[in-house]
Protein backbone atom coordinates (compact mmCIF):
# COMPACT_ATOMS: atom_id res chain seq x y z
CA UNK A 1 0.00 0.00 0.00
CA UNK A 2 1.40 3.35 -1.02
CA UNK A 3 0.10 5.35 1.95
CA UNK A 4 0.74 2.69 4.56
CA UNK A 5 3.52 4.69 6.13
CA UNK A 6 1.23 7.65 6.86
CA UNK A 7 -1.92 5.86 7.97
CA UNK A 8 -2.35 4.96 11.64
CA UNK A 9 -1.57 1.35 12.39
CA UNK A 10 -2.70 0.99 16.01
CA UNK A 11 -4.82 2.97 18.41
CA UNK A 12 -6.56 6.24 17.87
CA UNK A 13 -5.31 9.72 17.25
CA UNK A 14 -6.20 12.49 19.67
CA UNK A 15 -5.69 16.21 19.55
CA UNK A 16 -7.12 19.36 18.09
CA UNK A 17 -5.05 19.42 14.94
CA UNK A 18 -7.78 17.75 12.88
CA UNK A 19 -10.15 20.55 13.88
CA UNK A 20 -7.53 23.14 12.94
CA UNK A 21 -7.27 21.53 9.50
CA UNK A 22 -11.08 21.63 9.28
CA UNK A 23 -11.09 25.38 9.91
CA UNK A 24 -8.27 25.80 7.41
CA UNK A 25 -10.29 23.91 4.80
CA UNK A 26 -13.36 26.06 5.49
CA UNK A 27 -11.30 29.22 5.03
CA UNK A 28 -9.73 27.90 1.82
CA UNK A 29 -13.12 26.97 0.37
CA UNK A 30 -14.71 30.31 1.26
CA UNK A 31 -11.81 32.43 0.04
CA UNK A 32 -11.33 30.60 -3.23
CA UNK A 33 -15.06 30.35 -3.85
CA UNK A 34 -15.48 34.12 -3.63
CA UNK A 35 -12.12 35.14 -4.98
CA UNK A 36 -13.34 38.21 -6.87
CA UNK A 37 -15.18 39.77 -3.96
CA UNK A 38 -12.34 41.52 -2.16
CA UNK A 39 -9.63 42.23 -4.75
CA UNK A 40 -5.98 42.55 -3.69
CA UNK A 41 -6.62 41.78 -0.02
CA UNK A 42 -8.16 38.52 -1.12
CA UNK A 43 -5.00 37.55 -3.03
CA UNK A 44 -2.93 38.13 0.10
CA UNK A 45 -5.29 35.96 2.14
CA UNK A 46 -5.24 33.24 -0.53
CA UNK A 47 -1.45 33.21 -0.50
CA UNK A 48 -1.34 33.04 3.31
CA UNK A 49 -3.82 30.16 3.39
CA UNK A 50 -1.86 28.22 0.78
CA UNK A 51 1.34 28.69 2.78
CA UNK A 52 -0.45 27.40 5.90
CA UNK A 53 -1.78 24.44 3.94
CA UNK A 54 1.65 23.55 2.54
CA UNK A 55 3.22 23.86 6.00
CA UNK A 56 0.46 21.71 7.51
CA UNK A 57 0.85 18.98 4.90
CA UNK A 58 4.62 19.02 5.39
CA UNK A 59 4.23 18.65 9.15
CA UNK A 60 1.65 15.89 8.61
CA UNK A 61 4.26 13.81 6.80
CA UNK A 62 6.59 13.71 9.82
CA UNK A 63 6.83 10.45 11.76
CA UNK A 64 4.43 10.22 14.70
CA UNK A 65 1.99 12.76 13.26
CA UNK A 66 -1.43 11.54 12.13
CA UNK A 67 -1.66 12.28 8.43
CA UNK A 68 -5.03 10.52 8.32
CA UNK A 69 -6.36 12.69 11.16
CA UNK A 70 -5.27 15.87 9.42
CA UNK A 71 -6.66 14.73 6.08
CA UNK A 72 -9.95 13.73 7.70
CA UNK A 73 -10.22 17.09 9.43
CA UNK A 74 -9.52 18.93 6.18
CA UNK A 75 -12.09 16.94 4.22
CA UNK A 76 -14.69 17.32 6.98
CA UNK A 77 -14.16 21.07 7.17
CA UNK A 78 -14.50 21.47 3.42
CA UNK A 79 -17.66 19.35 3.32
CA UNK A 80 -19.19 21.18 6.28
CA UNK A 81 -18.68 24.50 4.51
CA UNK A 82 -20.59 23.51 1.36
CA UNK A 83 -24.10 23.74 2.92
CA UNK A 84 -23.27 27.24 4.17
CA UNK A 85 -22.25 28.29 0.67
CA UNK A 86 -25.41 26.81 -0.82
CA UNK A 87 -27.54 28.60 1.79
CA UNK A 88 -25.76 31.85 1.02
CA UNK A 89 -26.37 31.48 -2.72
CA UNK A 90 -30.00 30.50 -2.21
CA UNK A 91 -30.83 33.43 0.08
CA UNK A 92 -28.57 35.99 -1.57
CA UNK A 93 -26.83 36.82 1.68
CA UNK A 94 -23.15 36.91 2.44
CA UNK A 95 -21.44 35.14 5.30
CA UNK A 96 -18.91 37.59 6.68
CA UNK A 97 -17.16 38.21 9.93
CA UNK A 98 -17.65 41.79 11.09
Amino acid sequence: MLLGRWLPTTGIAIGASGAVFGFLAAAVVLVFRHQDAYGAADKTLQRALLICLIAGVTISLLPGVSFAGHLGGFISGALATLPMIRWQEKHGRTLRAS
